[in-house]
């Protein structure tokens, strides 16, 4: 039988890390915005550690098992983000810290996330590139193992059709063609007879 070459498929991890960043980053935007109340900043709170932040640290956690070193980069990065986001809301909210003599302290960390998204902005002018060349060997590789793997099937699958395909008309007509004759001679004709020896 053929050899097959089976491979483990995985799913892109970089679905979830864009759904978890954008559903939670359009939230808060619309209470920023005035669109929604800004009491509502503590729906906001769970829905970041919860999904914004712990879904993109799945995220990129599955990143870097994937060798992709922008995705984890960007997906960890934010997932932690919106931890501190939502931990800094959440202990300044239930004065666990005091944050009123601050300052431009957040306005410098949120500078400094804005400096994180221009340099990650930056770096996807080659990603397409990339991932584009990528793609093209590892499909070209998916589908030689594909056609291997069907070749093969479709293979199997004529051997198994040739054995089962035996009518009970084609086996007697086998059986009778290796059948050997029998010989018409009597026991005493000569053909019996050991070489060499007369008959009486």
């Amino acid at each position: 039988m053929a050899s097959k070459d089976v491979t483990n498929a995985s799913a892109d991890p970089a679905a979830l890390g864009l759904v978890a960043f954008g559903l939670t980053t359009v939230l808060l935007s619309l209470i920023n915005a005035g669109v929604l109340p800004k009491g509502g900043e503590p729906v906001v709170i769970p829905l970041a550690l919860a999904f914004g932040g712990l879904m993109q640290i799945f995220a990129g956690a599955f990143e870097f098992r994937l060798a992709n070193t922008f995705g984890m980069t960007a997906f960890l990065s934010y997932g932690a983000f919106w931890w501190w986001f939502a931990l800094l809301l959440l202990f300044s909210g239930n004065h666990l810290i005091d944050i009123s003599a601050a300052g431009p302290t957040v306005g410098a960390a949120l500078l400094l996330w804005g400096v994180l998204t221009l340099y990650l902005w930056v770096s996807t002018f080659r990603l397409p590139v990339i991932h584009l060349n990528d793609s093209k060997s590892a499909l070209g590789s998916r589908m030689r193992r594909v056609r291997i793997a069907s070749a093969s099937h479709v293979a199997d699958a004529k051997q198994s059709s040739s054995v089962s395909a035996v009518t009970p008309e084609r086996y007697r007509a086998g059986r009778g063609a290796r059948a050997t004759p029998r010989s018409a001679a009597s026991p005493g004709s000569p053909s019996r007879c050991r070489p060499g020896r007369r008959r009486t």
